[in-house]
């Protein structure tokens, strides 16, 4: 089993990994990929997701951020 794609609860978050996403705040214009979801780990519930954005060519930055600072992006 792909260890990145391991979610610790059964029950599904808005977002899945693979979905494209934006960042809400900071990185603007930068699409990204979800690639962990972490599940129900902050604090009320909330899902964290660990979120790798292509800042440039051979340049990607992974971050962790939660449900509600992540916005779709459609195809």
């Amino acid at each position: 089993m792909n260890p990145w794609m391991h979610v610790p609860d059964k029950v599904p978050g808005k977002f899945r990994v693979g979905d494209r996403v934006r960042l809400r705040h900071g990185f603007p214009g930068v699409i990204g990929e979800i690639i962990e979801d972490r599940g129900r780990i902050l604090a009320g519930g909330r899902r964290l997701y660990t979120v790798k954005l292509r800042l440039d060519e051979g340049n990607d930055f992974i971050t962790e951020r939660a449900e509600e600072s992540l916005e779709a992006v459609g195809e």
